[in-house]
């Protein structure tokens, strides 16, 4: 297994703890006293109302993705020897990783955003 370099640390960490200060950062801008936000747009349209801590629980989620994300760049030398990454380079894996975890931030924020829009 082979240590991320100090950049790469400060990354995963952050990354990590981003959904918690997203969720954080959503859950400020509502109103005091607000007791029910929109959790689901189903497909007709309808919307689904739930308690606003729910969003704590897709934050701790979504932070065990970025979690495993690190993991897997860390262990990326041990995944590939084993065959357990495919059809990209040893450092193309590695690239991979920081963009998914990346990806799953920006996500989660715009997912929140229009989902508070909607309610």
């Amino acid at each position: 297994m082979r240590m991320p370099t100090p950049n790469m640390l400060v990354f995963w960490a952050l990354v990590v703890a981003a959904p918690f200060v997203v969720s954080a950062i959503a859950l400020s801008t509502l109103p005091p006293g607000t007791t029910e936000v929109p959790m689901h747009v189903a497909f007709d349209g309808s919307v689904e109302m739930g308690d606003p801590s729910g969003f704590w629980l897709v934050a701790a989620g979504l932070a065990l993705c970025n979690a495993l994300f690190a993991a897997s760049y860390c262990a990326n030398d041990f995944l590939y020897d084993h065959g357990l990454v495919h059809g990209v380079s040893r450092k193309g894996a590695l690239k991979v990783y920081v963009a998914f975890a990346a990806a799953v931030v920006v996500l989660q924020a715009a997912l929140l955003a229009f989902m508070l829009s909607v309610g």
